[in-house]
C-alpha cells in the first residue's frame, strides 16, 4: 500500500480504537450509540467504519 492509498483510506475510514481514543467516550458507550443509530462497521471487518456513515457522531 503506497502512502498516497494509506492516506485515502484513513479519509474514508475510521477504526473503532481511534474513535474511542479521539472521541474519549469509551467503548461501550461508543457501541451503544452505534447500536441506538444501527451503525455497522464496513462489510469484512469488524472494527472499520465508514467516515460518511459517522458524520454526525465526528461533528
Amino acid at each position: 500500500m503506497s502512502a498516497t492509498d494509506r492516506h485515502v483510506f484513513h479519509q474514508r475510514f475510521i477504526s473503532f480504537c481511534i474513535l474511542d481514543v479521539t472521541q474519549h467516550l469509551g467503548w461501550s458507550k461508543i457501541q451503544a450509540l452505534f447500536d441506538a443509530d444501527a451503525i455497522q462497521p464496513e462489510r469484512g471487518s469488524a472494527s472499520i467504519y465508514s467516515r460518511a456513515n459517522l458524520a454526525n457522531f465526528l461533528t
